[in-house]
């Protein structure tokens, strides 16, 4: 039976979220006041800079933990509110009023993503998303190299005819690796709204 999405290693897990600047669709969402001064926030994934996590707690002064799985160190006392700390872990009993995740959904298998959207929604009443909206341009430079395991998955195992001519939106909505790591491109999360989209980013929110 063929796969539908692709699930095999993805290349990039600890090579993404190099950037030091905040996201301008942080910064949009503080403008909107989609996220306030008052809120208690969680960075769900925050990449081993922290760049959202820091400009909200440092520069605005936004209450905000920033964690990662694959950047954080165990971080006891809640230092993980503090500039420059990532944690690897959230506290149990810890709840928040917002948690988004910022360019985290399009660099996970299918899986790994049901199960972080359904984790923030146990963790705040609002859920943010912020997914990259590029991606059908970077699967276009892929297939041109065809040198990933994600285009021979889509060929081999889900196409299942390599003379056939490659769906590039397929490609990329299934997921593929590029040399900025492997992506997917997501059009929508159910039960989630698009509050705002561009040519680089869209945010889904609930």
């Amino acid at each position: 039976m063929k796969s539908k999405y692709y699930a095999g290693k993805i290349q990039s897990s600890m090579s993404t979220a190099t950037q030091t600047k905040p996201s301008p669709a942080i910064k949009w969402l503080f403008k909107e006041k989609f996220i306030r001064y008052t809120d208690k926030v969680l960075d769900y994934g925050c990449g081993r800079t922290a760049r959202n996590a820091d400009w909200l707690r440092v520069k605005i002064g936004v209450p905000t933990y920033a964690y990662d799985p694959y950047w954080g160190v165990p971080m006891l006392g809640g230092a993980a509110w503090l500039k420059e700390y990532i944690s690897d872990e959230i506290p149990p009993l810890e709840k928040f009023d917002v948690v988004f995740t910022s360019f985290v959904l399009n660099v996970v298998t299918k899986k790994e993503q049901d199960k972080i959207i359904k984790h923030c929604k146990e963790l705040a009443p609002i859920q943010i998303h912020i997914v990259r909206n590029d991606t059908i341009e970077a699967a276009e430079k892929a297939i041109r190299r065809q040198v990933n395991p994600t285009y021979s998955f889509f060929i081999y195992e889900f196409q299942g005819n390599p003379e056939s001519p490659v769906d590039v939106t397929n490609l990329a909505y299934y997921g593929f690796s590029t040399s900025r790591g492997f992506q997917r491109h997501i059009t929508e999360i159910q039960g989630y709204k698009t509050i705002k989209s561009t040519h680089n980013y869209r945010i889904f929110m609930k």
